[in-house]
């Protein structure tokens, strides 16, 4: 990296699409790993694909039987807001 270029803050997953750490949702990465490991935070307890009926608290991004068709990872409320954030912190430090 060049001395002039500030690093852009950037989130970091572990999943299966790749066999070395990468960018979150880049590339292969969906950011499903995201999903799996936030799940039940605070983000979701709003979100329209996370149900709390039956004593049981299910997410429709994990287990698409819930919706009628599959839920892109990236269509969760959890997962968007940390790549907004980042996304700013990038625009901020430009």
């Amino acid at each position: 990296m060049s001395p002039n270029r500030k690093p852009r803050p950037q989130s970091t997953c572990h999943c299966g699409a790749y066999p070395f750490p990468h960018r979150l949702a880049a590339g292969k990465c969906t950011g499903l790993a995201f999903v799996e490991q936030y799940v039940g935070g605070p983000v979701c307890l709003a979100c329209t694909h996370y149900s709390t009926s039956d004593e049981q608290s299910r997410c429709g991004v994990l287990e698409p039987d819930l919706a009628s068709q599959a839920i892109e990872p990236l269509l969760c409320p959890a997962l968007s807001l940390t790549l907004n954030r980042l996304r700013n912190r990038t625009k901020e430090s430009a």
